[in-house]
C-alpha cells in the first residue's frame, strides 16, 4: 500500500518520503502466494466486488510500465484456477461461486467433470466430485512486485527513510510533519500505510483505527515435474510458481503479533495438499513462512481521510487482498492527495463507518 501511494504519488510530481521501519517488503507484502483473482474472497459478492475488479484492471495497465521503468522481473502469468468439490455441500458452493463468476465479462467460468479434469491435471485426487474453472487469473511474485513499485517510485523521486515513526505534528487541525525517534520530516499529507500496526496510529491520530493482526503460514515444497498447470483451491491453495517451488497456502490463525513457524500449521497445509494432489504426500518441504495480513472489525479495508485532521490518510486493513487491492488505493489516495476526490470506488471504506 505504502509503495503504490507512493508509486502514484511521485508519478505526478508529488515529493515523497516513504518510512520503513524494517525494510520493504520484509511482511505479508513479500510472503504473499501473489494469486490475483479480483471474483473472490472477504466482501465479494458485496462491498468489494467493485474495488477488487477496478484494482484487477489497474494491475494490468501497471505490469508493463513497471517492466520498462525497472529491471525488475515480477513473474506475472496468467493461469487457470480451478475451485476442486471433494464434497457434496463443497459442490453446492462450487456451482453458486460458478454462477457468479459468469456473470463478469472479463473471466470465463465453466463446470468441469471429475474425468476432464483429470485431462487438464491428472494429478488431481481421482476422487475429486468436480470442479469449476475460472480462467485468465492471474499470479504474480508479491515480493518483487513491491520491490518493482518502490524502484519504480525512486526513479520518479521518492526517497526512502529508515526510522521508526512515534508521532505526527499538526497545527490547526492540519497535519504539519511526523515525528521520528531520531527526526521529524515535515510535510503537507501523512498516509498511514501501516499494515497490522496500523491500530499504534490511534493516539497520533485522535481515532480508532481496528486493525489486528491476522497471522498466515506457508509452506513450499520441492517442485513437480511438469509444474502444476492450474491454480488448486479446496481446503486451501496449492500453486507451482515460477520460482520452481509448489507454495500451499495459507493458514489463519488469530495470534496477535506471534510469527512462530509451528508443526501444527506445517501438518495442517500438508494434509490440504494431499487432499487436492495425493502425489504430494511426503513430498520434501523446502521452507516454512509467517506474516501477519491487517484485518478490520467487517474484514473490508479502511480507505481515506482522518477525520478532523487535515491532510493525514489511511490505507490499510487489505486482509488476504493486499497485493491486489494494493494499486487502487495507492491510485485513489494519490488522487485525494493531489485533487480531493477520486473516481476509484472507495467511499464505503472510510473510517467513520466504525
Amino acid at each position: 500500500m505504502g509503495c503504490a501511494t507512493a508509486y502514484y504519488l511521485s508519478r505526478e510530481g508529488v515529493d515523497v518520503t516513504l518510512i520503513e521501519g524494517r525494510r520493504v517488503g520484509c511482511g505479508a507484502s513479500g510472503y504473499a502466494v501473489g494469486l490475483l483473482n479480483p471474483l473472490t474472497g472477504s466482501g465479494i459478492p458485496g462491498p468489494m466486488e467493485s474495488l477488487s475488479a477496478r484494482s484487477f484492471e489497474i494491475h494490468r495497465q501497471l505490469w508493463p510500465l513497471l517492466v520498462s521503468q525497472t529491471d525488475v522481473d515480477i513473474e506475472v502469468e496468467m493461469i487457470g484456477h480451478l475451485e476442486l468439490c471433494h464434497t457434496v455441500d463443497d459442490l453446492v458452493a462450487g456451482k453458486e461461486k460458478m454462477a457468479f463468476w459468469q456473470k463478469s465479462t472479463s473471466f470465463t467460468a465453466e463446470w468441469i467433470e471429475p474425468d476432464e479434469i483429470h485431462k487438464l491435471e491428472p494429478r488431481v485426487n481421482r476422487e475429486i466430485l468436480g470442479a469449476v474453472l475460472l480462467e485468465n487469473v492471474a499470479l504474480l511474485d508479491s515480493y518483487k512486485f513491491t520491490l518493482a513499485l518502490l524502484k519504480a517510485s525512486e526513479s520518479h523521486g521518492a526517497m526512502v527513510v529508515n526510522g521508526q515513526v512515534i508521532g505526527i505534528m499538526s497545527s490547526g487541525g492540519q497535519v504539519t510533519g511526523v515525528k521520528l525517534n531520531d527526526r521529524e520530516i515535515g510535510c503537507d499529507a501523512v498516509i498511514v500505510a501501516m499494515g497490522p500496526w496500523s491500530n499504534s496510529a490511534s493516539n497520533w491520530l485522535e481515532v480508532d483505527v481496528p486493525v489486528k493482526p491476522l497471522k498466515g503460514q506457508i509452506i513450499h515444497l520441492e517442485k513437480l515435474d511438469p509444474p502444476l498447470g492450474y491454480h488448486l483451491a479446496g481446503p486451501g491453495q496449492v500453486v507451482s510458481k515460477r520460482d520452481g517451488f509448489v507454495w500451499v497456502g495459507a493458514t489463519e490463525e488469530e495470534k496477535e503479533f506471534d510469527l512462530e513457524l509451528t508443526t501444527g500449521a506445517r501438518n495442517e497445509l500438508m494434509d490440504r495438499s494431499v487432499k487436492m494432489v495425493p502425489s504430494l504426500d511426503g513430498h520434501p518441504i523446502v521452507r516454512q513462512t509467517a506474516c501477519l495480513r491487517p484485518i478490520s472489525p467487517d474484514r473490508l479495508p479502511i480507505i481515506g481521510p482522518v477525520p478532523g485532521l487535515d491532510g493525514t490518510y489511511l490505507a490499510t486493513a487489505a486482509e488476504k487482498k493486499g497485493i491486489l487491492i494494493g494499486p487502487a488505493i495507492g491510485n485513489a489516495i494519490s488522487d485525494l492527495v493531489i485533487t480531493g476526490e477520486t473516481d476509484i470506488p472507495i467511499a464505503s471504506f472510510q473510517i467513520t463507518r466504525f
